[in-house]
């Protein structure tokens, strides 16, 4: 990647055949300068990871924000993107998007008791193509903002 002129690198959702392969990942990267810029938390359509507009995936989702800051740390990583995951059909969109605020202020805390920053992942918000996917705005307020 060096050799391409890549000195950072976006880590996408971490899987069992990355965990398993960590210690060399970080190797390769911290004997070839390369920094791993972000990881990512969790899958657009959450289904890894878990998702910010459903209660019940709050647990699997602060779970899974866990086990990454913890990955990241090992690989001298210190932030993480996350997904908001796909819009609940029949729920009001009030009501998702305060489970997404609640699930963020949980996961805050968890992100800076350990000194690491966590970001809502910006491309697939407001403006998102993406079928289903759950935007905290609208395409209205995307439209003004640009």
């Amino acid at each position: 990647m060096t050799q391409l002129s890549f000195g950072f690198y976006d880590f996408d959702c971490v899987t069992e055949a990355t965990e398993r392969n960590i210690d060399e990942f970080g190797k390769f990267c911290a004997d070839n300068g390369i920094l791993i810029n972000n990881a990512v938390v969790n899958s657009p359509d959450a289904g890894i990871g878990g998702s910010l507009v459903s209660p019940d995936d709050r647990p699997k989702y602060l779970a899974r924000l866990k086990d990454t800051i913890k990955i990241c740390k090992d690989i001298n990583c210190h932030a993480a993107i996350t997904c908001t995951g796909n819009a609940l059909s029949g729920v009001p969109r009030e009501q998702q998007k305060q489970c997404v605020i609640d699930t963020l202020k949980a996961a805050a805390e968890i992100a800076e008791a350990e000194d690491f920053t966590l970001f809502v992942e910006a491309l697939k918000h407001a403006c998102s193509t993406m079928k289903g996917y759950f935007p905290l705005g609208s395409a209205e307020e995307c439209r003004r903002k640009l």
